[in-house]
């Protein structure tokens, strides 16, 4: 009897440690406020990232679809930059260490920024 219970025991323990890892490799959530080399409280320096949204001082996107792979998110949906009213958008967020990046459809990357308070 005391043979299966250690058995039981040691299983236990072989399952946990492969779990373990796995749980504190967990990827990172982008939502929140971040801004360019930490100035939050600077206009035009700021974004925000909402599960279905992000905006900055001069847009505003609203996203009906959203794919996330790794450390990359991707949006399909719509954005505002104030010149033509909303048009059709996919953006593209990077997690990079604990920087943000991200890039709307055919153009380049804005970062790095890092995470508000």
């Amino acid at each position: 009897m005391r043979g299966r219970c250690t058995t039981s025991v040691i299983r236990a323990l072989l399952m946990l440690a492969i779990v373990l890892p796995s749980v504190t490799q967990a990827q990172q959530i982008i939502v929140g406020r971040w801004a360019i080399r930490s100035r939050c409280a600077v206009p035009l320096s700021t974004i925000v990232v909402e599960p279905m949204a992000l905006s900055g001082e001069d847009f505003y996107c609203e996203f009906a679809k959203v794919a996330r792979s790794g450390n990359t998110v991707r949006w399909t949906g719509k954005c505002n930059f104030s010149e033509n009213g909303y048009e059709p958008n996919n953006v593209t967020a990077q997690l990079r260490r604990a920087r943000l990046y991200y890039r709307f459809q055919g153009r380049g990357w804005n970062g790095p920024f890092n995470r508000c308070g």
